[in-house]
This record gives structure tokens, C-alpha cells and sequence, in this order.
């Protein structure tokens, strides 16, 4: 009986160590902040692509209010979550920053990010993207990667 007792306590230690050292990330829930954009004073490139209080929020971005149902900005509650923002420089080609996902391995937060092109325009634009994360993801590093 002892014999099976350890083999179960070995076994399920391998599968445990196992589970941990996986090249498979966790997915991570995040929220597409909408309706900001990037303010024409706001000082790029950013230093990091975290924001964790609503005054550097509204250092870097605007809120862009328009009529209709989901007018309204993103409401972030900055003691309950985070901010990553990726901006690229002004451009006058049509383009979307769009998140694909965040996955959390260790010690550190991955942000996906894949940039759409279109076609030219007559105006300059500022890409960027800001998406809202749980704050308990907030003591990892954070990592941006554009696909």
C-alpha cells in the first residue's frame, strides 16, 4: 500500500511539473477601450505601454464621445484595472490596431496586436489600440508583439 501510495505522489508530481513548464500561455480576459484617441500633445513614444492611473490616461488620450448606444467611452476603474496602449506614429494610410489577445506565462503578460493597412487618405491619423486588463495581471511584465 505504501508502494502505490508513492507512485500516486510521484505521478502526480510529474504531470503538476509538467502543467507548469508548458510553452502553452494562459489566456487572459481584456476589454478594447473605445472611443479615445491619442492627444495631440501627449508625449510618444511611450516609455511603457502600461497605464495604471487615470491621470496618465488622460495625459496621453482624449475621450471621444459620439451620439448613439455605445457612444460613450470605456469606463476604466483604475483600483480594479490596467491599461496597455500600443500607438504607432501618425500615418496617411488607412490603419487599424487590433487586439488579438493577452496570454500570461510566468512572470510575464503578453499583448498580441495585428496592424490592418488600407488605403492612402488626405488626412493623418494615429493608430493606436488601448485595451483594459484585470489589475491582478498588474506586477507582471508587459509585453507587446505586433503580428
Amino acid at each position: 500500500m505504501h508502494m502505490v501510495k508513492r507512485l500516486f505522489t510521484v505521478l502526480f508530481a510529474t504531470v503538476a511539473i509538467a502543467a507548469a513548464c508548458s510553452d502553452e500561455g494562459r489566456n487572459v480576459p481584456f476589454t478594447e477601450a473605445r472611443n479615445y484617441f491619442v492627444r495631440n500633445d501627449a508625449v510618444l513614444p511611450l516609455e511603457s505601454p502600461v497605464i495604471c492611473s487615470q491621470a496618465e490616461l488622460d495625459s496621453l488620450f482624449g475621450m471621444a464621445a459620439v451620439m448613439g448606444r455605445n457612444g460613450r467611452p470605456t469606463d476604466i476603474d483604475f483600483d480594479r484595472e490596467f491599461c496597455v496602449a500600443y500607438v504607432i506614429p501618425p500615418t496617411d494610410t488607412l490603419t487599424e490596431i487590433v487586439p488579438v489577445s493577452v496570454t500570461s506565462k510566468g512572470k510575464e503578460l503578453t499583448c498580441n496586436f495585428q496592424i490592418k493597412k488600407g488605403d492612402p487618405i488626405t488626412w493623418t491619423i494615429q493608430p493606436f489600440s488601448l485595451i483594459v486588463i484585470d489589475r491582478s495581471y498588474f506586477k507582471k511584465q508587459v509585453k507587446v508583439k505586433v503580428n
